[in-house]
């Protein structure tokens, strides 16, 4: 019986992508950065954007935390960067979260993106909140796109366009452009990544 071992700090940790690894080889990467790390437990959700790859890391403490990015080092991994996940939330002005959040999607951080849009999502209202929602959900489709799941973020993307606005919104955000590049995804069955 394999006995799972027990992390009590989980971190986002990112990668570059310099062997230019597509959402179809997220599997095989998750299985080389954990034959690397020594564990299965040791990292999980692995996500495969153009210029990373993105995974959660689980460490004891600060030590072992340096261990394991010392060992993907050693491999020629290049850290983009180390966040500590599960931790309260800072408070931040609706204004700067949907700015912030856009602009992670932008950058292909859609895990991130998803959690900042989040944020505001729960205190908002009304067309608002469906407009939010939309937002959330064409990010988590595609982070469902990095995990190596195109069926599911097709399906995702069909559910964002029940909610997206139909005339304005106070979100600062080209809808109808938005909608445009959803249902040309849609059409095509072909997933193609584009900015807000």
């Amino acid at each position: 019986m394999h006995k799972r071992e027990f992390y009590s700090t989980r971190y986002l940790l990112r990668l570059a992508n310099r062997e230019s690894y597509s959402p179809e080889d997220a599997q095989a990467v998750s299985e080389q950065i954990r034959k690397i790390l020594g564990s299965k437990e040791s990292a999980s959700h692995f996500r495969i954007s153009t210029q990373a790859l993105e995974f959660n890391l689980f460490a004891r403490d600060e030590a072992e935390l340096q261990e394991r990015i010392r060992l993907l080092e050693e491999q020629g991994h290049k850290i983009l960067s180390t966040k500590i996940l599960d931790t309260p939330p800072v408070a931040i002005g609706e204004a700067e979260a949907l700015s912030g959040g856009i602009n992670l999607f932008n950058e292909e951080r859609f895990w991130e993106s998803h959690e900042v849009l989040e944020s505001i999502w729960r205190v908002s209202e009304g067309s608002e909140k469906e407009a939010l929602h939309s937002l959330i959900l064409i990010a988590a489709a595609f982070v469902h796109f990095q995990k190596g799941e195109p069926d599911i973020c097709l399906s995702v993307l069909k559910r964002a366009t029940t909610r997206m606005p139909m005339g304005s919104s106070r979100i600062p955000v080209d809808f109808t452009k938005l909608r445009q590049n959803v249902d040309s995804i849609l059409n095509s069955g072909r997933i193609q990544l584009f900015k807000i």
